[in-house]
């Protein structure tokens, strides 16, 4: 299917199913996992829309995952909910109470058909209840039991938007190549101008601006904060129109803002927010760098350039998607030395800087 990110997409046209089988009029993708799972999972709108021109897509997510679709698209409708079983990063599992709402939202539109991602039994049985006639998944963790349409997963490892490649192939009958998915997450006009505001305030395109995220939800997934530090003191060194925007969840801000208020004033600014009102920040940025976590995933689907560090999962599975992603890896991930990530960066930043705030698709 092709190694992601390794070339640009090609175009493909190919519409239509398998004869016989009728096009659905309403199709849900179901991702409730993490931030970056849903991201991934935004790869299959743009050939659902080529095969399916016409049909209602929704997509379920998670409802901290909410704002990465918060833009407008008439054809695309968010269904956001915790489920009851499980748990976001820094939030309690679902309520029931919640997840039955959503239930019945679903019910309501009558999808004809869900491809349920990263399926198990829970997320396969959720969408028999809400009333879904087609269900299609992988066979993995008992999910068969409630899919009618399961299928082997591929041999041997796969990134996870092949997987969804193979899934959707599978489906339709016919191949999808892997490098013709891309993550959709669009920028609306206002994070548009937000994004852009913020970059001239800062400097405009004589700054380079780097979007870094140094705290995720897994401990071993985060590289030091004193090595962030050190990191982001030698590149304003290197570059004294460098500035970084250290992103964080709300409940990340005390530790960041002890580990590098130090640095030289105007150096970096620290940004606290959900994940809507990450969206503009990433699309300013000349780079970004981070762990293996969802504003990573966001980034590289919104086109910066990205650098993810990886200590304990696999870069060939989890790695962002996109043209202009790049991972170094260590486990322990502490032992990744400073020098080497800022190697890298300065490789990245030579195709980059100054684009920051042209990038994204817009919606209206």
């Amino acid at each position: 299917m092709g190694a992601p990110g390794s070339r640009p997409p090609r175009i493909w046209y190919d519409c239509g199913r398998m004869a016989g089988n009728p096009s659905p009029r309403r199709i849900l993708v179901v991702v409730l996992d993490n931030l970056g799972d849903a991201v991934m999972g935004s790869a299959l709108l743009a050939p659902l829309r080529r095969l399916h021109p016409g049909a209602q897509l929704g997509l379920w997510v998670k409802e901290y995952a909410r704002g990465v679709f918060d833009f407008e698209d008439p054809a695309l409708r968010v269904h956001a909910a915790d489920p009851f079983w499980d748990k976001a990063p820094g939030r309690p599992p679902g309520g029931l109470a919640a997840f039955r709402r959503a239930l019945g939202e679903i019910r309501e539109v009558g999808y004809d058909a869900a491809l349920v991602l990263n399926a198990d039994w829970k997320r396969a049985l959720a969408c028999l209840a809400a009333g879904i006639p087609e269900r299609i998944g992988h066979c993995r963790r008992r999910s068969g039991l409630f899919l009618n349409r399961a299928f082997p997963l591929p041999a041997g490892p796969a990134h996870v938007v092949s997987e969804h490649a193979d899934l959707l192939s599978r489906w339709e009958g016919r191949p999808v190549p892997a490098d013709c998915l891309r993550p959709d997450i669009g920028l609306a006009p206002a994070q548009r101008e937000a994004a852009a505001r913020w970059r001239a305030g800062i400097g405009g395109a004589a700054a380079t601006v780097v979007a870094v995220h140094a705290v995720t939800g897994d401990p071993e997934k985060n590289w030091p904060l004193e090595r962030w530090r050190e990191f982001m003191e030698a590149l304003g060194r290197e570059r004294p129109s460098c500035r970084f925007a250290a992103l964080s969840a709300p409940r990340e801000e005390p530790a960041l803002r002890a580990a590098f208020g130090g640095l030289p004033p105007g150096l970096a600014t620290i940004v606290p927010g959900s994940v809507s009102e990450m969206k503009p920040f990433l699309a300013a940025a000349d780079l970004f760098v981070g762990g293996d976590s969802g504003p990573g995933h966001m980034a590289a689907a919104l086109g910066a350039p990205v650098l993810s560090l990886f200590g304990p999962t696999d870069p060939g599975r989890y790695r962002p998607f996109g043209a202009a992603a790049a991972t170094l890896r260590r486990e322990p991930l502490r032992e990744l030395p400073v020098p080497e990530v800022l190697a890298r960066a300065r490789e990245l930043l030579a195709t980059s800087a100054g684009k920051g705030s042209s990038r994204g698709r817009c919606t209206s």
